[in-house]
């Protein structure tokens, strides 16, 4: 019943299987929560990351839970273990930039760990927005997500691509 588990490579080149079912999130890195609310599953995540509670003043906007869920991270981007574990997560989105971190969390937690970051680039974001999609069960929303960033892309790049060399000017999405 339901669907099947899912594994997927994360950002590290780690193999990690996901269970079918997941009702509880922390997330430790800012971009892949926001990613996990823009598909609708935000309702999932249980625990959120310092940066996003003390730096980033349009998510609470965006996403107006998230005042009520606790920061399980201090500015240092370190677990607080026992928080974390009073969560009780299924699934635990950390950073790749500190591979002993994701292992130590997967074992400490006994939960599936996944690092994923696209690091700015924009393939590896789009490829992240459905690899995400995949692990909630929100294929389809994913696709519409990659679609907009695609036709958005494109509408930027044809103007651009009539101006040559120091003419065209550069473009933060």
């Amino acid at each position: 019943q339901g669907r099947p588990p899912v594994t997927i490579v994360d950002s590290l080149g780690r193999q990690v299987a996901v269970p079918k079912t997941i009702e509880r999130i922390i997330s430790l890195e800012p971009e892949i929560t926001r990613i996990i609310v823009a598909l609708g599953a935000g309702e999932k995540l249980v625990g959120i990351d310092f940066f996003l509670r003390h730096h980033d003043h349009l998510f609470p906007f965006v996403f107006p839970a998230a005042g009520r869920l606790p920061v399980v991270s201090n500015q240092g981007q370190e677990l607080n273990y026992e928080e974390a574990i009073s969560l009780c997560p299924d699934l635990v989105f950390a950073s790749p930039s500190e591979f002993g971190m994701t292992d130590s969390i997967a074992k400490k937690l006994k939960v599936p760990v996944v690092s994923l970051a696209s690091m700015g680039r924009i393939g590896a974001l789009l490829e992240e927005i459905g690899i995400l999609g995949r692990i909630l069960g929100r294929e389809e929303r994913a696709a519409q997500l990659v679609a907009v960033f695609r036709d958005r892309l494109e509408s930027l790049r044809r103007p651009a691509s009539s101006l040559a060399g120091n003419g065209r000017p550069s473009i933060y999405l």
